[in-house]
């Protein structure tokens, strides 16, 4: 199976890559395309019939992550725009880290893994297919690019090998940053006075009774630090 999964935002690289796949996937006995993300992503897709297409609408990271454990292709189109050469390369590390192949638009957050082995890249949608083709026609080939994908993510990419060093750089930028104009305390004090509601992601479930999602270390400290300008305590 073939899949890829996005934001809204990536609806038109999507699109670029949809009539050669669609045209594609109808040759294919043996082929299914899977897609995750908002239902506007599934349209180009809706003529396929269920054994060559199945979308699945997005959720949270382990929903997603589960559901690419049922992949054995992670596609990543991208157009050659300039918001999408600054992209990371999180596509290629989602999908290694699942061991799949990950077959990937040849533009700026993929060329590193160029030589490789760990990736196939492909320059446009003929090449798309040309790469599939060969996935789907040697096995021994997508098992070699998903082992040294998951490898190479192993081996280099872990944060727990890079933590220091980024605590070092954030370091480093917080010493050398200029001092704050004017006292720190008045722009708390202006923090505190802002109401709960303003928070992003807070939810009313009734009459004095409020849900915000603290789904990660860096939520649950931003949490302690509201509850505390609400009490006042602008040291803490």
């Amino acid at each position: 199976m073939i899949g890829w999964g996005g934001s809204f935002g990536h609806r038109e690289d999507l699109r670029a890559v949809a009539p050669p796949l669609i045209a594609w996937l109808q040759r294919q006995q043996h082929v299914r395309f899977e897609l995750m993300g908002d239902p506007v992503l599934a349209e180009p897709f809706a003529a396929l019939a269920s054994e060559r297409f199945r979308f699945t609408m997005a959720g949270s990271l382990p929903h997603y992550l589960a559901w690419l454990e049922g992949l054995d292709i992670g596609l990543a189109p991208l157009l050659p725009t300039e918001f999408n050469r600054c992209r990371s390369d999180v596509k290629f590390l989602e999908y290694a880290s699942r061991s799949l192949v990950p077959v990937l638009q040849n533009l700026d957050p993929y060329r590193h893994l160029a030589g490789t082995g760990a990736a196939l890249l492909f320059d446009d949608p003929d090449d798309l297919i040309h790469q599939l083709d060969r996935l789907v026609a040697e096995p021994a080939l997508r098992q070699t690019i998903a082992t040294a994908a998951h490898a190479l993510v192993g081996q280099e990419r872990r944060l727990d090998q890079h933590a220091s060093g980024r605590l070092a750089v954030y370091r480093e930028l917080a010493e050398g940053a200029p001092p704050a104009e004017g006292p720190v305390e008045p722009l708390l004090q202006q923090a505190a006075d802002r109401s709960l509601t303003s928070l992003p992601g807070l939810r009313q479930l009734a009459p004095g009774h409020w849900r915000l999602g603290v789904d990660s270390p860096a939520d649950q400290q931003r949490l302690r630090g509201v509850e505390a300008l609400q009490r006042g305590a602008l040291a803490e």
